[in-house]
């Protein structure tokens, strides 16, 4: 397990710390074993400038490979707690093994029955059960939320109110940036392939946190490079987070594909929901209740609700 840390990663080469993984996933990794602690980090909630601009040097948010997509605009976020890792190729078996694919409890009633499984699923599950999980659209995301929503309410791990669902990118920019606005994830320092999964220097997905020199100050883990990530908002209009409609949502992070820049915490990329990409996954955000819905479940309780704990912390090719 040594590979997951800075130490351990600085004494192992790339591709041996891929090889070790991959071994170890398939021998069973014991951070994917369900209900393991630490699969969950908390954020604080912030008014934050999300976004970059390149035309005036002195104003806030400024980046000289900002995008013309990513305009810098004022924002606040609720604290939330978001996952550690991608979701993974073993945990996603678990909804497909539940019966996922096919319960309509999950799906969008007009999307039921329209994907068994991620693309190459058979091919993922088989050699790489600690990758994240690629192939799989928007749709099927949105269904292993709600699934993974009510599993956890059954087995007590979460409250009444609480749910699980796909980032919104103005929580998952504010993750990957933190309060000091890093460029990349780990802070400002260039990226390199002792970091992350980009610039086709691997040429395919690796397993999760095998680049811990890539990781958050609060430890999160693979949020530049690997895959893209989904998130719920529209990509032409961000304001629009409902699961209504077929237009193109946002994806964030970067890929194995993309180039440093797209790499970087403002960088965005939109695709179809319906599309399936083998540099395409997804993270997973837990949710607190809304403040109304907070009142109503304490007027209905004896139990205060609980909160979560403190921490400080393809349209578009990039």
């Amino acid at each position: 397990m040594a590979i997951f840390t800075p130490a351990g990663a600085a004494r192992v080469p790339v591709k041996g710390r891929i090889a070790a993984a991959e071994a170890l996933g398939k021998a069973g990794d014991p951070r994917l074993v369900e209900g393991v602690e630490g699969l969950w980090v908390p954020l604080d909630g912030a008014t934050f400038t999300l976004g970059a601009q390149r035309e005036n040097r002195e104003a806030a948010n400024y980046d000289p490979d900002a995008g013309n997509n990513e305009t810098p605009r004022r924002i606040t976020v609720a604290p939330f707690r978001l996952a550690r890792r991608p979701v993974t190729v073993a945990e996603f078996a678990r909804f497909i093994d539940d019966g996922g694919c096919r319960d309509r409890r999950w799906w969008r009633e007009d999307r039921l029955g329209e994907e068994e499984s991620p693309k190459e699923w058979d091919e993922q599950a088989y050699y790489f059960p600690n990758h994240p999980v690629t192939g799989a659209s928007w749709f099927e995301a949105n269904a292993y939320c709600a699934w993974l929503t009510e599993r956890r309410r059954r087995l007590g791990e979460i409250d009444a109110g609480e749910r699980i669902r796909l980032p919104r990118e103005e929580e998952w920019e504010w993750a990957a940036r933190g309060a000091g606005l890093r460029c990349y994830p780990w802070g400002d320092q260039e990226a390199t392939e002792g970091r992350l999964n980009f610039g086709r220097e691997v040429a395919r997905p690796t397993p999760v946190g095998i680049y811990p020199g890539g990781h958050t100050p609060e430890d999160l883990e693979d949020m530049a490079g690997n895959v893209w990530e989904w998130c719920v908002n529209e990509y032409r209009a961000p304001e629009r987070t409902g699961t209504e409609g077929n237009a193109p949502r946002v994806l964030r992070g970067g890929s194995w594909l993309s180039h440093r820049r797209g790499t970087r915490c403002e960088a965005r990329n939109g695709l179809f929901p319906f599309n399936r990409l083998g540099d395409v996954g997804f993270r997973v955000l837990w949710s607190p209740p809304s403040p109304r819905r907070r009142e109503t479940l304490a007027t209905e309780s004896s139990v205060p609700p609980s909160s979560l704990p403190r921490r400080v912390g393809r349209v578009s090719a990039a």
